[in-house]
């Protein structure tokens, strides 16, 4: 979901695990209702704008700081999204997009 490639108000995107009939079914149903999706781009457009990375480098980045968190598993399907996630390894993130970022979500957890 922190990809940021489901959109509010679409459906998944053909060839997406959303959008494959047994990989979609494993998806909390939940995850892509609009209000989900439209906090999603919100951390998405702060992401881009105020960290300089991707959605999915900023999810990962976040992850990753945490001390309790010694690696973190990617759902990489092509060469070039494992070298996406490797550039989020030793980004340096202000804290306070992070906690901004939880505030947008916490609705939803």
């Amino acid at each position: 979901m922190l990809t940021g490639k489901y959109k509010p108000g679409a459906p998944p995107a053909a060839g997406s695990r959303a959008g494959h009939g047994s990989m979609g079914a494993m998806l909390p149903k939940r995850w892509l209702q609009t209000p989900v999706l439209t906090a999603v781009q919100q951390v998405k457009l702060m992401a881009e704008r105020e960290a300089g990375m991707s959605l999915a480098q900023f999810a990962l980045a976040w992850v990753l700081r945490k001390q309790e968190v010694s690696s973190a598993i990617i759902g990489a399907s092509r060469p070039e999204q494992v070298a996406e996630n490797a550039a989020a390894a030793d980004s340096q993130i202000a804290p306070e997009l992070f906690a901004r970022a939880e505030e947008i979500l916490a609705p939803f957890h």
